[in-house]
């Protein structure tokens, strides 16, 4: 975390250096060199903003963790019941003070607003348990409950916020997954689109070589057909030329020659 002051010497150095360094490479039409260095001086202003915005929550977290760190010596008296007089208890107090001073850094706002609200409930938590040892045993039982709820509230508010920066957290990578997702499912629609291109492809090519399988059976059949129909004619032209020519002479086996 950075003080206020500091903050503002380091934003103005930023912009400082950012336009020297533009004004150093920068070159061509002087009036379109004059524009963009107007859009870079908004855009580093516009930078400020977030910037200061997470200094001063980031002061208000580190300044709530020295608060509670230095607190703990005191709460150990309360608890103790070691301070006698309350002029004891506010002399920690002030000496808690001027440790969470100096050791604090940050917004000046948020540093003096932590330490004012954390000493707020304490103090008066510290002071009614100190009446509290007065009254008797049952009304500091009373007042260590009340501290207790005090403190729970405190704890719960605390616990609140962080819960609700974890929920703002959790949404929006929520929405980064949904966008995610969303980029998935047109992807996973386009390959389901070119694989059922891919298939129909297939099953016309099928069709086609089956087409052409079943004309050429069809054509040999044909030719079968056709030759059997060739050889039907050719039986009954031989069958209308006469007597089947005589059966061939067989040889002897002797060699001799048959008249």
């Amino acid at each position: 975390p950075m003080a206020a002051p500091e903050m503002t010497k380091a934003l103005v150095k930023l912009k400082v250096d950012s336009l020297a360094k533009f004004r150093s490479i920068a070159l061509g039409d002087e009036s379109a060199v004059k524009q963009y260095r107007e859009d870079l001086s908004e855009r580093v202003d516009s930078f400020a903003g977030p910037v200061v915005g997470e200094n001063s929550r980031r002061t208000k977290e580190v300044c709530e963790e020295l608060a509670a760190d230095l607190w703990r010596p005191l709460k150990r008296k309360l608890e103790m019941q070691e301070y006698q007089e309350e002029a004891t208890f506010e002399a920690d107090i002030k000496e808690f003070e001027g440790h969470y001073k100096e050791r604090a850094r940050g917004d000046e706002t948020t540093v003096n607003g932590v330490l004012t609200q954390f000493l707020r409930t304490r103090r008066e938590a510290g002071l009614a348990l100190m009446g509290a040892k007065k009254q008797g045993a049952e009304e500091e039982e009373k007042l260590r409950l009340e501290q207790e709820r005090v403190e729970a509230e405190i704890q719960a508010e605390t616990m609140r916020k962080l819960v609700e920066e974890k929920r703002k957290e959790a949404h929006e990578e929520q929405e980064k997954d949904a966008e995610l997702f969303d980029v998935l499912d047109k992807k996973n629609e386009e390959a389901e689109k070119s694989r059922a291109l891919r298939e129909q492809m297939r099953e016309e090519e099928n069709k086609t070589k089956l087409a052409e399988m079943q004309a050429k059976v069809e054509e040999s059949n044909r030719k079968a057909k056709e030759l059997e129909e060739q050889l039907k004619q050719l039986n009954v032209a031989e069958g209308k030329s006469g007597d089947p020519p005589p059966p061939e002479k067989k040889q002897p086996k002797c060699g001799c020659v048959v008249q």
